[in-house]
């Protein structure tokens, strides 16, 4: 009888300290969401003679995210086996083809959420270049603005 008497007392002791009421502390995080899709998503500028520039072509960058995005486009070299010419070649712009791309990124707008913005572009074949079916990658990236 005594081994059952210290067996219940220890359950009792063991439950004694529970609280009627504690608190949780609990947090969440929303992230800045900049997402950005493009249509199309491929630009077919067609074939183009040495010394000539091609048709402008567009494609419609929408600002997917929650918050104002500023878009900055960068470019590749123009390529196609062990043929190549420059990347500044391809011209861009918001509203006109003025700039010429390069490498780095540049700046294209800002589009606020929900929104959509036209890049456009060009390219100009430089005088004497090989013929062949040259490719080009055209990057675009956002930063998005917190509010």
């Amino acid at each position: 009888m005594k081994g059952m008497l210290a067996f219940l007392v220890s359950i009792v002791f063991i439950s004694a300290p529970a609280a009627l009421a504690e608190d949780l502390a609990a947090s969440v995080e929303i992230p800045v969401t900049c997402g950005i899709t493009l249509e199309p998503t491929t630009i077919d500028f067609g074939m183009v003679q040495t010394g000539g520039t091609s048709d402008e072509k567009t494609t419609d960058v929408t600002n997917q995210g929650s918050f104002t995005g500023s878009v900055y486009v960068k470019g590749t070299d123009w390529t196609t086996d062990s043929l190549s010419f420059g990347v500044g070649s391809t011209m861009f712009g918001p509203t006109t083809t003025d700039s010429p791309l390069s490498a780095a990124d540049q700046f294209l707008a800002d589009i606020e959420n929900g929104m959509t913005q036209s890049a456009h572009f060009k390219v100009s074949i430089p005088l004497g270049q090989r013929m062949g079916s040259y490719t080009q990658t055209i990057t675009f990236t956002s930063a998005c603005d917190e509010v």
